[in-house]
């Protein structure tokens, strides 16, 4: 297991990346000083799980754990920071289980290719969800928008072959 030091406020762009083949990386453990995490800050941590989000976050980067292939838990806890930025998750085809807290906005492709997420829970406090967020999440199969959502992009549930059931928000 991996550990920040506390103290740590920031993981800068592409931290965890060593030049095409990533750092192994398979669990860390965020401190509670932790403002932000840069851009891309996991991409490709093959060998990532496990990621639990302290609230004290106030800025993400986009991609931060893309293609981190073996992550199957992320858990938000209640933060300051409430939107995932675009492409947050594309490409964690072994993301499970997600668990958000007080999110307002999920970006472009943020989960697009989770292949086995099969469930998530939308929080009433999202209300936009951009272009091609679960776009290829091919076992989804039920989705119940929140009514506190009043804007969703193109192709959202493009490709998701698993989807039988979506149940709209009143205020589209």
């Amino acid at each position: 297991e991996n550990k920040l030091k506390e103290g740590t406020v920031g993981i800068a762009n592409r931290a965890f990346d060593n030049g095409g083949s990533s750092v192994y990386v398979s669990s860390i453990t965020m401190v509670s000083s932790l403002k932000y995490i840069g851009a891309e800050a996991f991409y490709d941590c093959e060998s990532l799980k496990e990621v639990t989000l302290p609230k004290s976050i106030v800025s993400m980067g986009n991609g931060v754990f893309q293609n981190c292939s073996g992550l199957e838990t992320v858990k938000f806890r209640s933060m300051e920071f409430s939107e995932i930025p675009d492409d947050t998750f594309s490409g964690c085809t072994s993301l499970k289980k997600i668990t958000l807290s007080d999110t307002t906005r999920i970006g472009k492709r943020a989960f697009e290719n989770c292949s086995s997420l099969a469930n998530i829970t939308i929080p009433e406090t999202v209300t936009q969800i951009d272009d091609a967020a679960f776009a290829g999440c091919r076992i989804l199969t039920n989705f119940t928008m929140p009514e506190s959502v009043a804007e969703v992009g193109g192709g959202v549930f493009y490709d998701c072959a698993g989807l039988v059931s979506i149940k709209l928000s009143d205020n589209l």
